[in-house]
């Protein structure tokens, strides 16, 4: 029996008032320090202080690098329409690293910290901390040891108590770099994603209760055929690495079996598979289109 979905899923916000972070990736057409140059290469983000740097492989991977000591340092801003009261669960992957191979506890005890915050203003160049305003909220804050020289990705739900309009990333070392053996923080960070979640609504990333998907790889007007352990799915959306989604009618072919056409509108590569139940958990698995 086929299911037509007709829910709008809202994912990974962007724009203000809208809900697509724009360049999730962190694409960027150059390395180095190129957010204080005049054309932006890194669609979507701009440096809230400082001359951030950009490392991978141009057409592959990139990411951000930022540093921090002595109050001053780097940080990177998105547009987010982060609303009161609903919850968002927000995921990236940062790894963390000094300058100096042996940091003592003061320096490993400085923070990286992902923030809401509203009239943050780029500063290319500019190493000065802006003034924090009042209504912005501490999204996540842990000490720098966190993810200590390996790529970590963190996944948490966030509820604000405040409207606000940006998504901001940012290392703090308050402590002076001359008195800590010339040491300074460093925050890397790729993969940015924000998932709305309705009320009661589980996030559960435990790709084994999706038993088989097959193929994976698919080609367009493919049909992938998904083998879970729960029989009360009620909807499959897919969404690439850009947070653009869609969501898909399903074929029940037995109580855990179903399949789900993928038609030629995708575009090729990296996607997620979302298969969501009737009491509101989602499980995800990563699909490839070509």
């Amino acid at each position: 029996m086929k299911k037509i979905i007709i829910n709008v899923v809202l994912l990974f916000g962007g724009i203000v008032n809208s809900q697509t972070i724009i360049n999730s990736k962190l694409d960027s057409e150059l390395l180095g320090n190129v957010y204080y140059k005049k054309t932006n290469y890194v669609r979507g983000w701009n440096p809230s202080h400082g001359n951030p740097s950009v490392y991978g492989a141009i057409g592959q991977n990139t990411w951000t690098w930022m540093w921090s000591h002595s109050n001053l340092g780097e940080g990177i801003v998105t547009e987010y329409d982060f609303q009161a009261g609903k919850t968002y669960q927000i995921s990236f992957l940062i790894k963390t690293s000094s300058n100096v191979s042996n940091p003592n506890e003061v320096v490993l005890n400085s923070t990286v910290n992902v923030r809401a915050v509203t009239g943050i203003n780029s500063k290319k160049a500019i190493y000065i901390m802006p003034d924090i305003p009042t209504t912005s909220e501490i999204i996540w804050s842990k000490p720098v040891e966190i993810a200590m020289n390996n790529w970590k990705k963190i996944s948490i739900n966030f509820t604000p108590t405040n409207d606000n309009a940006q998504l901001w990333f940012y290392p703090l070392m308050t402590a002076k770099a001359n008195a800590n053996g010339g040491a300074r923080i460093q925050m890397e960070i790729d993969d940015v994603f924000i998932l709305p979640i309705s009320k009661n609504q589980k996030i559960e990333m435990d790709q084994n209760k999706i038993i088989a998907l097959s193929p994976n790889p698919v080609k367009k007007g493919g049909i992938i055929k998904i083998t879970t352990k729960t029989s009360e799915v009620k909807e499959t959306a897919v969404y690439d690495l850009n947070g653009n989604s869609r969501n898909l009618a399903f074929t029940k072919i037995d109580s855990n079996n179903m399949e789900v056409v993928i038609d030629d509108n995708f575009k090729n590569g990296i996607h997620m598979l979302n298969i969501i139940n009737n009491d509101n958990t989602i499980f995800r698995k990563k699909i490839i289109i070509k």
